[in-house]
């Protein structure tokens, strides 16, 4: 914090505004070669404090920069990092307009994709946060009368139900359980699509899987 501070302001004993700090922490994650925990954990702790003309206007550049930590360590990351990378996510992508040319496509949507597909992470930190910081932002977006996310969201669960597997249906389990606790959050023009793709998680006749889809219905 010190270092970023320093290249801010120098020796001089200025106040440093949030803005400030992200622009720092921006350029620093931009230039950094080696994933910094320290960094990703400050990072997340300024931007709820950065102006939304800020997030709007660094958005892609945020997110790019995001995204390619967990892409670039395939091997893997610590617990803490993923849990940071998902609030940031979520953070910078609650700050973007409610467009559909926004949402789309490119990088706002495939960081809204990676958010949905932590939702199904094995460790069940990391997905807690995912379900917690996907269904605050569907929530937003609901308020707003925002329905592409909604869609995004149905889409991802009607392609895992396309390949499920009863010796394997880990994913779908864990997307029901999201499901259960945020569908209010989602668009109610599509509850009739859910409610199909539920009739067929029920059709595989696996009991647990069935009793979760039955408490969605």
């Amino acid at each position: 914090l010190v270092a970023i501070e320093e290249g801010i302001h120098g020796d001089k004993k200025e106040v440093i505004e949030p803005d400030q700090y992200f622009k720092a922490m921006l350029g620093r994650l931009q230039s950094s070669k080696t994933v910094n925990r320290s960094l990703i954990y400050l990072f997340q702790m300024v931007l709820p404090h950065v102006s939304e003309k800020q997030k709007q206007k660094k958005g892609s550049d945020c997110l790019e920069v995001l995204l390619k930590i967990p892409t670039e360590n395939k091997e893997g990351l610590q617990r803490a990092i993923y849990l940071s990378l998902i609030t940031c996510i979520t953070e910078v992508l609650l700050s973007q307009k409610t467009k559909e040319s926004t949402w789309s496509d490119g990088i706002v949507k495939k960081a809204f994709m990676y958010l949905v597909s932590m939702c199904t992470d094995r460790t069940a930190k990391v997905r807690k946060q995912a379900c917690d910081d996907l269904k605050r932002l569907l929530t937003h977006h609901s308020e707003a009368k925002f329905t592409l996310t909604s869609k995004f969201v149905v889409d991802y669960f009607d392609n895992l139900v396309m390949q499920f597997d009863k010796d394997d249906h880990r994913e779908i389990l864990y997307l029901l359980t999201f499901l259960m606790s945020s569908i209010l959050s989602i668009a109610p023009s599509f509850y009739a699509a859910i409610i199909t793709t539920l009739f067929t998680v029920c059709s595989h006749d696996v009991n647990y899987v069935r009793q979760y889809s039955l408490k969605i219905m």
